[in-house]
């Protein structure tokens, strides 16, 4: 049997996906009349694929990354002005989930680890979403002058220390932690009251050690582990950045594992609705 083989792709919405290299520091470009900027993808120990850079992986050499094992980088600007309660970042399925007998109690683990986090993972449509500041483990502003262009990269090394320019709210202007971020903008009001526009460079990591990759071990640190290989379907695993209550897309970053290592097969990409997500 072939080794299984991981497919990522990203576009501004789930109608527009692209196949894209990851492991190799490469960034790619997403535009739309709603949002500039760069996505780059780095999968720990995933060696599988004719896109997949294998032994490519120097960014989790660096020591704020030592224990992590995959990551999605953003880099770019909301073209439209948006409050920061607004803008949602997570999961999105295009069929019913089959979970593992247990993954509720691990979803709770999530879910305090992260407070912000709203699910419905029963559904016909599951999701799980969070506001993009509160649920963010690197993120970071920094205010671009008028004329000044975007970066057409995003830096090799990874965002370790935070240093928003201006501070994302006063109470975080001598606190630049993620931990000290994340824990203000559990707070809804808090949210709202930061405003994120053209002028808005954000730089975002979303990265985590709870996936095990290519066996897609599911683990936290409590001890409970799932093997998620078993239930999985090869659907495609959704990334999205919308605003909150419309089906208005930002971004998207799409996983599908093949389970037979055939780089060939195509996988059905279905549209989802994500109008009805609070």
């Amino acid at each position: 049997m072939m080794a299984p083989v991981l497919k990522v792709s990203v576009g501004p919405n789930t109608n527009e996906l692209r196949e894209i290299t990851y492991n190799d520091n490469s960034s790619h470009a997403i535009q739309s009349q709603s949002f500039d900027g760069l996505v780059c993808v780095n999968i720990k120990g995933f060696k599988g694929g004719a896109r997949a850079q294998s032994g490519n992986e120097t960014y989790f050499s660096d020591p704020s990354r030592a224990t992590r094992t995959w990551s999605i980088r953003i880099q770019g600007r909301f073209l439209q002005e948006i409050n920061g309660n607004d803008v949602l970042f997570g999961n999105i399925f295009d069929r019913p989930l089959n979970l593992p007998w247990g993954f509720s109690a691990a979803l709770n683990l999530v879910q305090y680890i992260d407070p912000t986090l709203e699910h419905d993972l029963s559904g016909d449509s599951p999701w799980a979403l969070s506001p993009l500041l509160s649920t963010m483990p690197f993120l970071q502003r920094t205010r671009l002058v008028d004329d000044a262009l975007a970066p057409t990269s995003i830096p090799h090394t990874p965002l370790a220390r935070e240093q928003s320019e201006p501070a994302l709210a006063p109470a975080l202007q001598n606190e630049s932690s993620p931990k000290a971020r994340r824990k203000y903008f559990e707070n809804q009001e808090n949210r709202k009251a930061v405003t994120l526009g053209p002028r808005d460079l954000i730089q975002a990591d979303f990265v985590h050690g709870y996936l095990q990759f290519p066996s897609l071990t599911f683990a936290l640190p409590a001890g409970m582990q799932f093997d998620l290989m078993s239930y999985y379907d090869e659907r495609p695993v959704h990334f999205i950045c919308k605003k909150r209550g419309t089906d208005l897309a930002f971004f998207v970053v799409s996983f599908v594992v093949l389970k037979n290592g055939d780089v060939r097969g195509e996988t059905s990409i279905t549209p989802v609705d994500t109008s009805e997500i609070d």
